[in-house]
């Protein structure tokens, strides 16, 4: 495999699904702390408690700043921001080989979209002094 390969190995799609894995893993994690600390704050019979959040509700909670962060104290933070055309360009470069970037002076997210599929957010959690950020 040729330098270019590995290197490019760990800047694409591969390199993406680790860190996205991270992610996940910390996710699991949060969700662990904040399911045992729901059973002790609410015990079984103690109506009334509120709702029990999923996993994807508790992400939704966590991108939102919700309150469910300061109850339990998690201490962790979802920021989610879109890419911009220049970023997305740079991904694409980085994924198709065929790809010129100079070939598009002026394209929108949507013509991206149709010739070169890359992601158009970029995902960061931060949790207990690490920073995972991942593309989608």
């Amino acid at each position: 495999m040729s330098e270019r390969n590995i290197a490019q190995m760990f800047e694409g799609p591969a390199h993406n699904l680790v860190w996205k894995n991270r992610f996940n893993e910390i996710i699991d994690v949060v969700y662990k702390k904040y399911d045992k600390l729901f059973d002790s704050y609410y015990p079984p019979f103690s109506a009334p408690y509120p709702k029990r959040l999923t996993k994807e509700e508790l992400v939704e909670e966590i991108k939102n700043g919700g309150k469910v962060i300061q109850e339990y104290e998690l201490g962790v933070k979802i920021v989610e921001r879109e890419l911009s055309i220049e970023e997305r360009l740079d991904l694409a470069s980085k994924t198709y080989s065929v790809f010129d970037p100079f070939d598009f002076y002026e394209v929108s997210h949507k013509e991206i979209d149709e010739l070169y599929p890359v992601p158009s957010k970029d995902i960061i959690i931060e949790y207990k002094n690490e920073t995972v950020s991942y593309y989608e």
